[in-house]
């Protein structure tokens, strides 16, 4: 059986789609923290409550971490 060719444009592996996602961007942790994006930035520098992973340009913050964060502030009751 031949390896199936795919258009890289229109589709992608059945495999890719099932695989859960290790990190996110910055604007994606925004989306689904619903916190802005100079109070993520202040977390991530000032504080040093998320760890992040550069590549390249990109910043990108393990899905692990997000977690994490959510359960601290959580815990301490954080609203700002």
């Amino acid at each position: 059986m031949s390896p199936r060719v795919l258009n890289y444009k229109y589709e992608s592996p059945p495999e890719a789609i099932a695989c859960p996602r290790a990190a996110m961007t910055i604007p994606e942790v925004c989306v689904a923290t619903s916190i802005g994006r100079t109070r993520l930035y202040h977390e991530i520098s000032v504080t040093k409550h998320l760890r992040v992973i550069h590549s390249g340009r990109r910043v990108l913050v393990p899905v692990e971490e997000v977690q994490a964060f959510l359960r601290r502030l959580a815990e301490e009751g954080d609203t700002k």
